[in-house]
């Protein structure tokens, strides 16, 4: 199953320009984020928060992958 979330994601990271390894790492990363935050608003509540959360982290995916593939082919 992880396997089956971690390779359109890793695909998609090595397009943009990021070595296979590092992309795997970055994918995974982002996998364990989901879960963190899915975690947090069982525990919380706190859907605005985890929302917010959810938002910078993806603005900083974000800046990654344009740094590496400006374009964002």
């Amino acid at each position: 199953m992880i396997q089956d979330l971690l390779g359109p994601a890793t695909a998609g990271l090595e397009e943009d320009g990021f070595p296979p390894d590092e992309a795997r790492a970055i994918a995974r990363l982002g996998l364990a984020v989901v879960r963190g935050l899915l975690l947090d608003v069982l525990a919380t509540g706190d859907v605005a928060g985890v929302d917010a959360a959810f938002e910078h982290y993806l603005a900083g995916v974000t800046a990654a992958r344009l740094a590496r593939n400006p374009a964002g082919t």
